[in-house]
């Protein structure tokens, strides 16, 4: 252990920078990737029905390391709307990027469209809730 101590430390310093340059470096690069998610309404009233909705699916562009990109569910990720208005007619809904649902790891470069058109008709023989 202690003959040819200079090798052994230079062994130890060179092992060091190749596990550095080929392990730690990997995946340590921003990079940016797009995904067609789901559009997901919620908090329709009882009482109502979407008959249609348009856009269904959000173009989102997503920046974070690769390797975080590696491991994550990529089924996890949806646009989740709220439908605050319980009148019949068409409606705008407008999409904000804390409705998308993503890891907290990465960050929304850009999404399209920024709005969606829903319509609300009201179910046979139901009353609006109170």
């Amino acid at each position: 252990l202690t003959h040819n101590s200079l090798e052994k430390i230079l062994a130890a310093v060179f092992t060091f920078l190749f596990w550095f340059l080929l392990v730690a470096q990997t995946g340590s690069g921003v990079v940016t990737r797009d995904f067609e998610l789901p559009i997901e309404l919620r908090l329709i009233p009882p009482e109502y029905a979407v008959t249609r909705f348009a856009p269904d699916t959000l173009t989102v562009t997503l920046s974070g390391r690769d390797q975080d990109f590696l491991l994550f569910d990529k089924n996890a990720l949806k646009a989740v709307l709220p439908v605050n208005q319980p009148v019949e007619g068409e409606h705008t809904l407008p999409i904000s990027e804390a409705q998308i649902i993503r890891p907290a790891n990465l960050t929304v470069v850009q999404f399209s469209p920024t709005t969606v058109k829903i319509f609300l008709e009201r179910k046979e023989g139901q009353k609006p809730s109170s």
